[in-house]
């Protein structure tokens, strides 16, 4: 039994995520809440309806898990990208790479309800999933395609975990088949949304981040919240994306980023990018050991 129950906390990573669930700084009450939805969730699965209350939005999905899955996003948004926004700054505009079925556009959109937010995503099996979730959500575009350099490319992924879905078929490891479909790219960005500002890009996209950020040229990001693989399979090291980031946008610094050790498939950072190197300011703590 106590086996068991390690398999579970093991493989459900449910420790890890209520720790980002409490930490997300969303109100007592949202995450107190969430936790009877979830089991109202486990309830309606009996007769087939996938559904559970988020964020105070009935949020639809394909994967028993994504009730559990959700509990990480507000995290993400919460902590990891808006705590480390400069003062002053505000996020307007976000670009977001690699939708699924709108659980990083929900998320940001309760947190920042006035956002413009344009969603691309090239599974066309779950866009009604993900459309169904953002309906009624002002200033939300989707764009049901792939970034790629390739005018056409091809999705994997497995029906009810579309969540694992990536353009790398090694990057899908199905428990009861793939299925392969040709989805339509476009390989600019700025072409595809007729914006070429974003406050914030994110690019979640199971492996493809280099062929991805190819395709974002002409863009002018100020912020990238960007997932890393690391075990999965992947045409890059992470050395070269850097160089890429720093080539196509400019100076950066990493203002957050996951700890990761070898069992990790990725981990996600948060970056600022500068216009120019000389306005990277120094940090105060330099300045003032140069001046000692």
């Amino acid at each position: 039994m106590i086996t068991k129950l390690r398999w579970i906390l093991s493989n459900l990573y449910l420790l890890e995520r209520n720790l980002k669930w409490w930490r997300s700084g969303l109100s007592l009450r949202l995450r107190l809440s969430y936790y009877p939805a979830m089991a109202a969730s486990f309830a309606d699965l009996v007769l087939r309806r996938k559904r559970v209350r988020y964020l105070g939005r009935t949020f639809v999905f394909d994967n028993a898990a994504t009730p559990m899955n959700l509990q990480v996003y507000p995290y993400e948004v919460g902590h990891m990208i808006l705590r480390h926004v400069g003062p002053g700054d505000s996020i307007r505009s976000v670009l977001d790479v690699g939708g699924n079925l709108g659980q990083f556009a929900v998320t940001l959109k309760h947190y920042l309800p006035a956002a413009a937010l344009d969603v691309i995503e090239p599974n066309t099996a779950v866009m009604p999933l993900l459309r169904r979730n953002v309906e009624g959500l002002e200033g939300v575009r989707v764009f049901d395609r792939a970034l790629s350099p390739s005018p056409v490319v091809s999705m994997f992924y497995e029906p009810g975990r579309s969540c694992s879905g990536s353009l790398i078929r090694q990057n899908v490891r199905p428990r009861q088949g793939v299925v392969e479909m040709e989805v339509s790219s476009s390989d600019d960005i700025v072409k595809l949304t007729g914006r070429a500002d974003y406050d914030l890009v994110k690019v979640d996209v199971e492996g493809y981040e280099f062929e991805v950020l190819k395709c974002l040229a002409g863009l002018r990001p100020r912020y990238m919240f960007l997932e890393l693989a690391t075990q999965r399979t992947r045409s890059y090291l992470h050395s070269e994306i850097f160089e890429l980031l720093r080539a196509m946008f400019g100076e950066f610094d990493i203002l957050a980023q996951d700890a990761f050790d070898h069992p990790a498939k990725n981990f996600d950072v948060m970056l600022r990018f500068f216009p120019t190197p000389s306005s990277l300011e120094e940090p105060a703590a330099i300045r003032e050991a140069a001046a000692r």
